[in-house]
């Protein structure tokens, strides 16, 4: 038995049980019972300690740390919590969220983005419109990125798009044609111009049955799986909604994600930006102006 407590627990339920438990009687009757409550004792005082510390087995560390100068494997300020730090990284593959700073999504520079809309009717009504801006990575992995939605009049979310589409600079946007972008098009079109978000705007033909309309983000994430934070804005939503089509209250967060499906055949894979090497000195320095105009002279 390999807890402490769960040894003391069974010993106590098997003692205490002799004589008025049937199956605890049998068990005493029957077989030998070894119980071992630490098997490495010195281990578990320095885990409890009130400053932990925490090691393979023994006291002994294994395998040997490698010191690094100001660097200490203790919980320096004794609260017995774990804790991380981030380190700005301009290279890294992270970074922070546009409205939640404590959100890290991929960087964009390493993904190839795309996104979709579905637009609603009426402010206020039943429909919710919703931006999906999703990221597909070196392996080809779709990203939920980010995911706006709400129940409000054009002028707000033609506002959220505009920030959207600058943010994350999509190299397409998949939305529906119809009533619904042949009334909000030309507003759309002449804010984007006027904030300068500027993307590929790409229209598709409505179809009646809405589960025929999703065939394309729904197998592409049924083979390559839907990755997102799980702090992600609007997240209760997009599982509630992905998790009960069709037979869910509403359907617009899978509609944008159906629309982002359709620009699947356009999409192309990101990839990781390789480093650029340091440059070595060839041994030979510049004469003539400052700005390097001359000739190179070996120097021996």
């Amino acid at each position: 038995m390999p807890c402490s407590a769960a040894s003391v627990s069974s010993s106590h339920r098997l003692l205490s049980g002799h004589g008025q438990d049937e199956r605890a009687a049998r068990a005493l009757q029957s077989r030998s019972f070894y119980v071992v409550p630490r098997l490495n004792p010195d281990g578990v005082e320095l885990a409890l300690a009130d400053v932990p510390r925490y090691v393979r087995s023994g006291v002994r560390p294994w395998p040997l740390p490698d010191p690094q100068p100001g660097l200490h494997s203790s919980d320096v300020d004794g609260d017995g919590r774990i804790l991380s730090m981030r380190v700005p990284d301009q290279t890294g593959h992270w970074k922070q969220h546009l409205e939640h700073p404590r959100l890290l999504v991929p960087r964009a520079a390493h993904l190839k983005i795309y996104g979709g809309s579905d637009y609603a009717v009426t402010k206020g009504g039943g429909d919710w419109t919703v931006h999906a801006v999703v990221g597909l990575d070196a392996q080809d992995r779709p990203w939920l990125l980010d995911l706006w939605r709400a129940r409000t009049a054009s002028d707000v979310w033609v506002e959220a798009w505009c920030e959207l589409v600058k943010w994350w600079k999509p190299m397409s946007w998949g939305e529906e044609r119809g009533q619904i972008i042949s009334g909000v098009g030309p507003w759309l079109e002449r804010e984007a111009l006027a904030r300068k978000a500027f993307t590929e705007r790409i229209q598709f033909v409505s179809r009646l049955d809405k589960g025929v309309r999703a065939q394309a983000i729904r197998g592409y994430i049924a083979n390559r799986g839907l990755h997102y934070d799980e702090n992600l804005p609007e997240r209760a939503a997009l599982e509630a909604e992905l998790l009960a089509f069709p037979a869910g209250k509403n359907d617009d967060v899978h509609d944008a994600l159906g629309l982002v499906g359709q620009l699947l055949d356009l999409a192309v894979q990101g990839r990781i930006p390789k480093k650029e090497k340091p440059k070595q000195e060839s041994g030979y320095r510049h004469t003539g102006t400052k700005g390097g105009e001359g000739v190179n002279i070996k120097t021996m």
